[in-house]
């Protein structure tokens, strides 16, 4: 069960971090940050938005796909380094 907590957590970040780094998102903020004020409701609203769901939720969620990222990476790099040393090895050997 935690194991499936922990699946879905990487993969919502993950998700996350692709879609928030897209010129999509760009759009739909600027957009958003752009609509115009009607009343003092609306105006509320779009800085509610603005400040506590996009500051509070998101901007963490990125952090945690980064770091997901991140240790890809570095998984990856040590797996290419072992590799490396493989074929040094290998090709020691044939000298």
């Amino acid at each position: 069960m935690i194991k499936a907590f922990h699946t879905f957590n990487d993969w919502l970040a993950r998700h996350t971090v692709s879609a928030m780094s897209s010129m999509i998102c760009v759009y739909v903020f600027v957009a958003w940050s752009l609509l115009p004020s009607v009343d003092s409701r609306w105006e509320q609203l779009v800085f509610y938005v603005s400040g506590g769901v996009i500051q509070l939720v998101a901007l963490p969620l990125i952090m945690v796909g980064q770091k997901l990222e991140a240790r890809e990476n570095d998984r990856r790099s040590k797996q290419d380094h072992e590799m490396l040393k493989h074929i040094i090895k290998h090709v020691e050997h044939l000298r």
